[in-house]
């Protein structure tokens, strides 16, 4: 599943709107220098909603600065006034799975 919009988070006041690229499961930092590249040339920074990030995909993108949400309750985002960072909760089964019937209905 690959999806984009236009998404706007208002946290405590601070308004960021963000161009949102959801992704059903990102596997690879490959997907993630894609995101990035995306993201240096967007109007909005790019915001990553996907099903899982594991901890050293989560890391990846703070390091290259790719804001994203997952369904673990994983999060990075920042703008004036902002800064969440939550990473490393594991996967439950619910999350694996909703990532396995996406890989089903995209194939491998």
């Amino acid at each position: 599943m690959t999806k984009e919009g236009k998404l706007t988070l208002d946290v405590n006041g601070a308004v960021q709107q963000y161009t949102l690229a959801a992704r059903g499961r990102i596997r690879s930092r490959a997907e993630v220098s894609v995101l990035v590249a995306k993201n240096r040339t967007a109007t909005f920074p790019v915001l990553l909603a996907t099903a899982y990030l594991t901890l050293a995909l989560a890391e990846e993108c703070v390091e290259r600065d790719l804001q994203f949400i997952d369904l673990a309750g994983s999060l990075y985002v920042h703008a004036p006034g902002q800064y969440i960072l939550v990473t490393g909760r594991p996967a439950n089964s619910e999350i694996r799975r909703l990532t396995r019937q996406v890989r089903e209905c995209n194939g491998p």
